[in-house]
């Protein structure tokens, strides 16, 4: 980690004691932590949202294959009925 990490500005006539110091390292703590914590929902809805594409390719896939098989059933039958058997 390079440059300035936190920097604060106490009022004019406070000072720093252990309570005030403690409070700093806990909210520097948090926002050090939060873009890891950004980067891993980022991660998690890239993973959701390419579950959900290949989910719908899926479909699609079996939905084509049905309405293929739909389709040579039904131009099986009518070549059955319409073939004469004499």
């Amino acid at each position: 980690m390079e440059g300035v990490v936190h920097m604060e500005f106490l009022e004019q006539g406070q000072t720093v004691n252990s309570e005030r110091y403690i409070s700093t390292l806990r909210a520097l703590k948090l926002r050090l932590r939060c873009p890891a914590v950004v980067v891993v929902a980022v991660v998690v809805v890239i993973i959701v949202v390419v579950m959900v594409i290949i989910i719908i390719i899926v479909v699609v896939v079996v939905v084509v294959v049905v309405v293929v098989v739909v389709v040579v059933v039904v131009v099986v039958v009518v070549v059955i009925v319409t073939t004469d058997v004499d």
